[in-house]
């Protein structure tokens, strides 16, 4: 996708990362996997687009990111422990 812009547009302007998933599942239901998912997914993939995109921005001295959160990140709430880990 990256490349694709680099060559038809040749400019970004912005990233909006509004990817995301909610696992609701207390600790004792919890797979290790499903947890990794989780992370991979809410926390890896913004590192990921910065890391394909931030030369694009660089290259023209300018660009900005938008990510979202999770009020479940800021607030307790029962079942939410993946997703306010990935995303606090």
């Amino acid at each position: 996708v990256v490349e694709f812009i680099e060559n038809t547009y040749s400019n970004l302007d912005s990233v909006i990362h509004a990817v995301g998933s909610i696992l609701l599942r207390s600790i004792p239901a919890l797979s290790e996997d499903q947890f990794k998912d989780c992370l991979e997914i809410n926390l890896i993939s913004p590192f990921n687009t910065i890391k394909s995109t931030l030369a694009l921005f660089l290259k023209n001295k300018k660009g900005s990111y938008v990510f979202t959160s999770s009020v479940a990140a800021k607030v307790g709430l029962q079942n939410h422990e993946a997703i306010s880990a990935a995303k606090g």
